[in-house]
């Protein structure tokens, strides 16, 4: 039974690694095209907001594979964050967000159609 526990224990840190190493290729796509335009903020903060989450479970229930495999996804996902952050600032003018790129961040599916029923616009998720 020793040694199932040691290669499921073995599985699950494997699994973490990967789970840090999927951020960076976003991290990577947005440096080599120098813009963050399609990434959604909304959702990379939610990722870490949930990554802290599981670290905090992982420091009360004093598992230190959860918590290192975590902290080490944040520190993936915290680059994305970075970035889009960074990108945008260089990207906007001194207004704030305009709406398209707002109604483009919603996680539902938003689209206009003119009287015909003509799909006119719509955001990346329809």
């Amino acid at each position: 039974m020793v040694i199932v526990k040691e290669i499921v224990e073995f599985i699950f840190s494997i699994a973490l690694f990967v789970n840090a190493l999927l951020f960076i290729p976003q991290s990577v796509q947005i440096i080599r095209k120098k813009t963050a335009k399609g990434v959604s903020l909304l959702t990379f903060l939610g990722l870490l907001l949930i990554q802290f989450a599981i670290v905090l479970h992982g420091i009360i229930v004093h598992d230190l594979l959860l918590i290192w495999g975590y902290v080490i996804s944040m520190l993936t996902t915290g680059s994305v964050v970075v970035l889009v952050l960074i990108y945008r600032k260089k990207s906007s003018d001194t207004h704030g967000p305009d709406l398209e790129e707002v109604l483009v961040q919603l996680p539902g599916h938003v689209y206009w159609k003119d009287k015909n029923g003509v799909l006119v616009w719509s955001n990346t998720n329809n």
